[in-house]
């Protein structure tokens, strides 16, 4: 245990044999540097060093399970540092091990660090496996493709649709060949076939598919994310068909992720009604018995027969104008619908205003109202607007306080690079936004928050002037790949559109943002 009995951050430069552990307080000053041989008990002994439930960081890099695995079984709230988002440590004028522990170190403190999802051991299980058979047949194509190679340095062509089926194997082995040919065919058959062997072992549960014959067709998903499928080479008249469910939820730990209820929709329906049915993702292992009441879904409420559309005019034709066409949340809206239920939390605005000490921008909290918590285009992070003090949840409230503390910090050490006071000073930087590259978005806020331009504080170059609009404008210009603002990199690369890749994936309750 330290001599400091504060609450402590800890960084881990993770290399294959050994790693420098930085561990710093609340103000960032550093408590000790430490270089450990890769070893779970020296890990852990390091660890224990760091007090109670320490938050510590470690980069997603090659052989992280180990130490992650090491650092939960030891109390530590473990963050793990997403690559992209600290790949500007490459670009340090001092670069060691020592400075990018400590880095990983003050953007957690600060609450900056670009954070990748902790895959749980189950799910961890299941990817090796998977990333395992995709090696087995890259290494099985490649042989393949010698195969055909020899055969073309013979000028051979055999005239079959499968080469390596049944009738094409036999043909392979009846061709004559010269010597060194001939070895190598051999061989590559042979090896061909031992990946066969090994491959086949991870596929034996393989389940077919439409449009493979007597494949699974996909139906419904369930509130809980898991997926209906109807077994359609059970029968030939689809209404005998028989329903199958595949938990998505592997962290349960079952061994057998597909249930074959064996009856159709309809029967087991009526089953979930009056008893249940049983379903491995659910407490006690049991989906029902539900409620007699049906509960019509809102956006369905006022539905009406659907008609198609006029000829020659495209489904997303509102989308498409709205790249050009419109202002504010109305234009935002139609190029990227909000979600249906978005997560705000559980408190209300002006519990969030009273904690902030300000109202906030109209356009902000209208934007906010609609699509909750959640990432626009895997770049810009927003949280629940109205998430106050939910366990494991980093609400607005809690995200501007974090990111503000941070900056002050910051700009007390380096005002040559932070030219904006921080808030509540006059014209002061708000944050309330994070990016994966560790930027900060947020307001000058000069004025009634209905006249507050966006700021940006880059993580990788210094500070400029406020930018001409509200956040709405901004991210609207953003979205419509317009001129790069500062802080805001071009959505859109080479030869892309930008219908390609804009999109809001919501959060739900629970997330970590």
């Amino acid at each position: 245990m330290s001599e400091y009995d504060g609450h402590q951050y800890v960084g881990i430069d993770l290399h294959r044999r050994r790693s420098v552990i930085v561990r710093q307080d609340d103000n960032g000053v550093r408590l000790s540097t430490v270089r450990i041989a890769n070893d779970p008990v020296a890990l852990g002994l390091e660890i224990e060093r760091a007090g109670s439930h320490p938050d510590v960081v470690v980069e997603a890099t090659y052989g992280w399970y180990w130490a992650v695995d090491v650092l939960q079984a030891a109390g530590a709230e473990v963050h793990l540092a997403h690559p992209l988002g600290v790949k500007g440590f490459a670009y340090r004028r001092v670069k060691n091990d020592a400075k990018d522990a400590a880095d990983l170190a003050d953007l957690l403190r600060m609450g900056r660090l670009p954070e990748s999802w902790i895959a749980p051991s189950e799910a961890r299980e299941l990817r090796e496996l998977v990333r395992y058979r995709a090696k087995l047949v890259a290494l099985r194509t490649g042989l393949k493709a010698q195969v055909h190679a020899v055969l073309a340095k013979a000028g051979i062509l055999i005239a079959v649709s499968d080469l390596f089926g049944v009738d094409g194997r036999q043909q392979l082995e009846q061709t004559p060949l010269a010597g060194p040919y001939a070895q190598r065919m051999a061989s590559l058959l042979k090896l061909i076939d031992v990946l066969d062997t090994e491959e086949a072992l991870f596929t034996a549960r393989r389940r077919p598919f439409l449009p493979e014959e007597g494949g699974l067709l996909a139906f419904a998903t369930t509130r809980s994310g898991d997926h209906l499928f109807w077994n359609t080479g059970a029968s030939d008249d689809p209404e005998e068909w028989p329903v199958m469910l595949m938990t998505t939820n592997v962290a349960v730990g079952v061994s057998e992720p597909w249930v074959d209820y064996e009856v159709p929709f309809l029967e087991l329906l009526f089953t979930v009604l009056r008893t249940g049915v049983p379903h491995p993702g659910e407490p006690g292992g049991l989906l029902g018995p539900l409620s007699s009441q049906i509960r019509v879904w809102p956006p369905l409420a006022g539905a009406a027969p659907w008609s198609p559309p006029p000829a020659g005019t495209a489904v997303d034709a509102r989308q498409h104008a709205a790249l050009t066409e419109g202002s504010g949340l109305d234009a935002v809206m139609a190029l990227v619908p909000p979600p249906l239920e978005p997560y705000l939390g559980e408190g209300t605005w002006e519990q969030v205003f009273e904690r902030l000490g300000t109202r906030l921008p109209p356009d902000f909290v209208a934007l906010a109202e609609r699509y909750g918590a959640g990432n626009w285009s895997w770049w810009l992070d927003t949280s629940a607007p109205l998430s106050l003090d939910r366990p494991r949840e980093q609400g607005l409230a809690a995200t501007v306080e974090g990111m503000l503390d941070g900056y002050r910090q910051l700009r007390a050490a380096h005002p040559q690079h932070y030219p904006m006071p921080a808030w509540p000073e006059p014209g002061g930087f708000l944050p309330f936004a994070s990016t994966i590259d560790g930027d900060q978005i947020g307001w000058c806020a000069d004025g009634p928050p209905e006249t507050w331009r966006v700021a940006v504080d880059p993580r990788h170059w210094d500070q400029g002037p406020p930018l001409p609009g509200d956040f709405t404008a901004t991210l609207l210009t953003w979205l419509r790949g317009g001129p790069a603002e500062s802080g805001f990199p071009g959505l859109t690369g080479r030869d892309l559109h930008p219908l390609d890749v804009m999109f809001f994936e919501p959060f739900g309750p629970g997330a970590p943002w």
